[in-house]
């Protein structure tokens, strides 16, 4: 959960010089994301950031990075995947650091835009804090895609409520 706000997010541009069916490509998945990232901006406040290096969230057009499973078995592929570092900024005038935490949204480029849209809606609810997922269909944060891709529930937002009513060391100093 985060504790400083606004959320910085960095969404990934297309590569230069795209023409054709490719820049359309890009555009559209580009505003795929930028509509996620709206409709979770009531929810908790989010800003978009210009490099990687400044943003809490980024989102990168790339497939995830494939998995292998302990036996040497491909995982299942999969459209998107979010994952975290923490990581300490220098110390406080104090001497102690800050505990801060970074999340990384790989995003295929190659689904339909009301996939994609429903995709960056999913992970970002990971990001934002819901790291678990629903049993119910009608949640975005629900395990698998479906074929009508639900808006924001009101149990993701209860979901979502209770996780910042816990106390948190992330944006504190470590002790």
């Amino acid at each position: 959960m985060w504790s400083t706000f606004p959320i910085t997010v960095y969404v990934e541009p297309p590569q230069p010089n795209l023409s054709g069916f490719a820049a359309t490509q890009a555009e559209t998945w580009r505003q795929a994301i930028a509509t996620a990232i709206t409709v979770w901006h009531p929810v908790l406040p989010l800003t978009l950031a210009e490099t990687p290096e400044t943003a809490d969230i980024r989102i990168w057009r790339s497939a995830p990075p494939i998995q292998r499973h302990p036996d040497g078995r491909l995982a299942r592929i999969r459209a998107a995947e979010t994952r975290y570092a923490l990581y300490t900024t220098q110390p406080q005038a104090d001497g102690t650091p800050l505990l801060h935490h970074r999340f990384d949204i790989y995003l295929s480029p190659h689904q339909p835009a009301a996939f994609t849209q429903a995709t960056a809606r999913h992970e970002l609810g990971h990001a934002l804090g819901i790291w678990g997922h629903s049993p119910d269909p009608g949640d975005v944060l629900y395990y698998a895609q479906v074929r009508q891709p639900p808006p924001i529930s009101a149990r993701d937002l209860n979901t979502l409520k209770r996780i910042y009513e816990q106390p948190t060391q992330v944006g504190w100093p470590t002790n």
